[in-house]
């Protein structure tokens, strides 16, 4: 893969999960698969696919927020959204406007 082909943004979704009796994680208590493929989703209708790569991580630290979301290289972060939250998220990411 050449430098050209590679996204200029990424956002790094949550989708830890960890057993029912241990402490929260966006992935069992967030259903945050769903909205890492609801971004995607989102990403792909605004023909935004090469430059912006949605894409599943693991913890980032902030589980009591959850579901969280990390966008690189700005640093924006994200927490407690969901679905209805996307566009929202997206716009962000494509005008660089703070959304969450």
């Amino acid at each position: 893969m050449n430098a050209q082909s590679q996204p200029s943004q990424y956002l790094f979704v949550c989708t830890r999960t960890r057993e029912s009796s241990a402490r929260e994680s966006c992935g069992a208590n967030h259903a945050s698969g769903a909205l890492v493929k609801a971004i995607r989703d989102e990403i792909k209708s605004r023909g935004l696919k090469a430059q912006i790569r949605a894409t599943s991580s693991g913890c980032l630290g902030r589980c009591q927020d959850g579901p969280h979301a990390l966008a690189h290289p700005s640093g924006e972060s994200f927490s407690q959204f969901g679905l209805e939250d996307v566009s929202k998220i997206a716009d962000s990411l494509q005008y660089g406007k703070s959304s969450n």
